[in-house]
């Protein structure tokens, strides 16, 4: 698959790196691939950035450390951001066994005061719970 999208010049290969004691090699989407993920499947990409990745890394582990039918319900942030145009949404939400709605967010240290005062607003309004990591003491 990999190198099939990389000879439709959708994915590149970057230079490899080291990641929590791992060496990885990424793939990067090509501006051709960026285009293809927003207009087909209606995201908008990021690119690459190794506190980013730490931030990705860690909402990762908490995505999979659910069982799956928490998984199967999981809305991302994008889809949030569109269904509450006017609100910070979190990084993701998902409806437990119980039917509540856990809202999930990664924090960063280059998040403000505003940024999370408003995610808490989004929080309070419409989630029933909240899982909240700090990733510099993950």
């Amino acid at each position: 698959i990999v190198n099939s999208l990389i000879n439709k010049d959708l994915l590149e290969k970057e230079r490899g790196l080291f990641f929590f004691t791992r060496f990885l090699t990424p793939y990067c989407l090509t501006e051709k691939g960026r285009e293809y993920v927003k207009n087909q499947l209606m995201f908008n990409p990021y690119r690459f950035r190794a506190p980013q990745a730490n931030h990705d890394f860690i909402l990762g582990n908490i995505y999979l450390s659910l069982d799956e039918r928490d998984r199967e319900s999981w809305v991302t942030e994008t889809k949030l951001g569109l269904d509450y145009p006017d609100y910070s949404v979190t990084d993701g939400m998902f409806v437990n066994k119980c039917g509540e709605k856990v809202a999930v967010e990664v924090i960063t240290s280059n998040y403000t005061e505003d940024t999370l005062a408003a995610k808490q607003i989004f929080i309070d309004r419409f989630c029933d719970k909240s899982v909240v990591v700090d990733a510099d003491k993950y």
